[in-house]
């Protein structure tokens, strides 16, 4: 009988180290708020983890390019707008010449050649990062769309042109016995060309905002994954806690009361334990 109770202390002491282990697991995991903390402890897991937070790591590299040359469409949109706004009043102006007074007349080119030089200006000084934005001839920027893009079939190739070019400025200069009156038609070539520019603008931006929107939610879903990989749920780690506390306190007062069993059957045989 006395080794029976020897080896229920035994199986009880086996018990209790293996609640305290599960229980300190459990403390661990509420504490960093993880499923687990090395490889060790779920090797598929936890390598099924890292793999998400690269791919959640490489799209939040290319996602800030997409952002800032959005900005960057913005200020182009903005500033040919105002060549725009320009064009159409130096066009008006055009129309209005013939029929004033030289006094007039004068007035009005002094006000079109003001136009004309915050424009020119305008376009020729439109810069951002070293480029361009409403003068430029070539791509001058490649916007990753995927993480390391095999090929430019995975970027968004940035060239929306020239807002006015530099044969169609110098067109809107009246030439020797000309004046304001006499380059209407050279004034609508430029606004033709700003449209233009204006529409391939739009539609850059547009789809740099595209792309921005399916990033995000690339980025969000992929964060999500890895979240229900690695996170652990409060709740449910709560109540396991509360249950080995239970079951260690449990084997603690059956080990005690062993002890006090094992004593009772030596002082029964007249033995001292």
């Amino acid at each position: 009988m006395v080794s029976q109770i020897n080896y229920s202390l035994y199986s009880l002491a086996d018990v209790y180290n293996q609640n305290r282990l599960d229980l300190s697991q459990t403390l661990l995991k509420l504490a960093s708020g993880k499923n687990f903390q090395s490889p060790s402890d779920d090797i598929i897991d936890f390598f099924r983890s890292q793999a998400l937070d690269q791919q959640y790591q490489k799209y939040g590299r290319i996602k800030p390019d997409m952002e800032e040359w959005q900005g960057a469409m913005d200020t182009a949109s903005t500033a040919s707008g105002e060549v725009y706004s320009g064009l159409n009043r130096m066009r008006e102006l055009s129309k209005l010449y013939d029929a004033a007074d030289v006094s007039t007349q004068a007035a009005y080119t002094a006000e079109y050649n003001n136009i004309l030089s915050d424009l020119t200006t305008t376009v020729n000084t439109t810069y951002y990062d070293g480029n361009s934005l409403l003068n430029a001839t070539t791509t001058i920027k490649k916007i990753d769309l995927a993480p390391d893009p095999a090929d430019d079939t995975q970027r968004l190739l940035i060239a929306p042109g020239e807002a006015v070019t530099v044969a169609h400025l110098a067109a809107l200069i009246p030439g020797a016995g000309e004046n304001i009156g006499d380059v209407g038609d050279h004034i609508d070539s430029a606004i033709i060309d700003v449209k233009t520019f204006q529409g391939a603008v739009a539609a850059y931006s547009m789809g740099l905002q595209s792309h921005l929107n399916i990033t995000d939610s690339i980025m969000q879903n992929t964060k999500s994954a890895q979240s229900s990989i690695t996170d652990i749920d409060q709740m449910q780690e709560i109540i396991n806690f509360t249950q080995e506390d239970i079951r260690s306190q449990t084997s603690i007062a059956m080990m005690a009361q062993a002890n006090v069993s094992q004593r009772s059957l030596l002082y029964l045989y007249g033995l001292k334990p």
